[in-house]
């Protein structure tokens, strides 16, 4: 008897271990927004100006171990741009808000290059925003990508902006989609070495 009680013991510890490294044990059992790996907490927007051709990708993340990164790209028809600058706000609280405010600069140069052995032109300014995620539905999850194991869950987020470009463009820019998403991934168990 203490025979098979021993065998019992042993194989449901092998199972159980190959469920968790499966990625199908509790893990796997949790619901949307649950405790999977070390989370990081996203906010995503996207600010438009059509009439100047401006548009701002805005992205703000917060991950336990890395703290929090922001991430301001600037596109201009015609245009390739960098922006500079830190935050004086720069929040994620989880699938439910997030929040973003300060001045950076920005520098564009021509694509064209000036042309005909000319320098290209320049632009140059500052770009203040406070922008505001406020989620809205329930959160739901999606597909991961190039494979990896974990969990991605997002939530739609009704976005308020007060955002404008000063400089050598001035632009008024509007919120025109955003969402808040809660990221987990952990390595497949082929990939340790």
């Amino acid at each position: 008897m203490a025979v098979r009680t021993a065998a019992r013991t042993a194989l449901a510890a092998g199972l159980a271990a190959t469920a968790v490294w499966s990625g199908a044990g509790p893990a796997a059992a949790t619901g949307p927004g649950d405790r999977v790996g070390n989370p990081t907490w996203r906010a995503n927007a996207v600010l438009l100006d059509e009439a100047q051709g401006a548009l701002v990708d805005l992205t703000v993340a917060e991950a336990a171990a890395a703290g929090t990164t922001l991430t301001v790209d600037l596109f201009l028809a015609g245009w390739a741009c960098t922006v500079d600058g830190q935050p004086e706000v720069a929040d994620v609280v989880r699938l439910q808000s997030a929040r973003v405010v300060g001045t950076f600069t920005y520098t564009c140069t021509e694509d064209t290059g000036g042309g005909q052995g000319l320098a290209p032109g320049a632009l140059d300014g500052t770009l203040s925003l406070d922008v505001a995620w406020t989620g809205v539905g329930p959160a739901i999850e999606q597909p991961l990508f190039d494979g990896a194991v974990g969990r991605y869950v997002v939530r739609e987020a009704v976005v308020t902006a007060e955002a404008s470009m000063a400089g050598d463009v001035s632009s008024r820019l509007e919120a025109n989609a955003g969402h808040l998403a809660r990221e987990s991934t952990v390595i497949p168990p082929g990939r340790l070495r």
